[in-house]
């Protein structure tokens, strides 16, 4: 009973060739032969796996789990609340098979309806505003109309960016700029209505060119102002210091959303995915205007970026 351990030593001066070694047991008491009995099988449920029912003719038994065979659960609607533009909705679903119990709960966040309303005026952005509590914004540039400029190695000026234009999956046409620079810079100005500081989020509309896509780094900087890098760069000014939510750093643009799509090959690339709306980077905006500076230095891939948005 037990480990057992054999060992062989070689002492003498000659060679023994061995092929085979050959452990017999012989047993002195008895030997259970259990044998499978179905009629006596616990039957899988929506809690545990299946178990076979195993009998030595001396009494001795059993049960084996056969494992993956657990059903799945029988859910079903059980509550329910819609989301509105000051909470979030709640949907909950609970199994009905007998005695299970198991019960899933999806939250649904905060749905606001957005409708475009008069912008402050010279705004170089369209403004939304949910018509029901007033208080949800949501401020859009396209690369059109907000500023872009150029970075020469020594000073920013014009921009050469050259807009590229596609079609989505649905067929809607859209245009980007390409943002493989040596540093390219956008800068949008937004006014904050409010006297009080306005936790926002930053997203980008944008697809991408990229072979490669989740080795492509585009949140922290990494250097000075001044120096291409290789990861995006937002700076924030106007008013008290405004901080960044830590939380969004460090990711790559597949994180995002974006995927490499195959299609017509363009510059060696990979063609034009369809763009997307990608929730970027949380910022804080202090009362009156904010200066949001975005800075894409030349990297390894090609991003693309058609737009902007700022939403609270």
């Amino acid at each position: 009973y037990g480990t057992n351990e054999l060992t062989f030593k070689s002492t003498g001066g000659f060679n023994i060739a061995m092929s085979k070694i050959v452990l017999e047991g012989r047993p002195t008491g008895h030997i259970h032969k259990l044998v499978h009995d179905s009629s006596k099988d616990e039957p899988a449920t929506c809690r545990a796996d299946k178990k076979e029912y195993y009998k030595c003719s001396c009494g001795q038994f059993e049960l084996r789990t056969v494992a993956n065979t657990q059903l799945p659960h029988n859910l079903v609607e059980d509550y329910h609340k819609d989301a509105t533009c000051t909470s979030g909705g709640v949907t909950v679903y609970v199994c009905k098979n007998d005695g299970c119990g198991y019960s899933e709960t999806i939250n649904t966040p905060v749905q606001h309806d957005l409708v475009e309303t008069n912008a402050p005026e010279g705004a170089d952005y369209t403004l939304k505003t949910c018509s029901k509590c007033g208080n949800a914004k949501e401020a859009t540039w396209m690369l059109t109309t907000a500023m872009m400029e150029d970075y020469d190695g020594s000073s920013y000026g014009p921009t050469s960016a050259v807009a590229t234009t596609g079609n989505t999956s649905t067929g809607d046409p859209f245009t980007v700029y390409k943002f493989n620079a040596d540093k390219r810079k956008v800068t949008l100005r937004y006014t904050n209505p409010t006297s009080e500081i306005i936790e926002a989020m930053l997203s980008v509309y944008a697809t991408t060119k990229a072979v490669n896509i989740n080795k492509c780094q585009v949140y922290r900087q990494t250097i000075d102002e001044n120096t291409p890098q290789k990861k995006m760069l937002i700076s924030v000014g106007g008013g008290d210091t405004i901080s960044y939510k830590t939380s969004y750093l460090d990711k790559t643009i597949a994180d995002l959303g974006l995927t490499s799509v195959a299609s017509t090959a363009k510059d060696g690339n990979d063609a034009l995915s369809n763009p997307v709306w990608m929730d970027y980077y949380g910022i804080e905006l202090a009362p009156g205007q904010n200066e949001i500076v975005i800075e894409v230095p030349k990297t390894g891939y090609s991003l693309y970026i058609g737009g902007f948005r700022i939403s609270y």
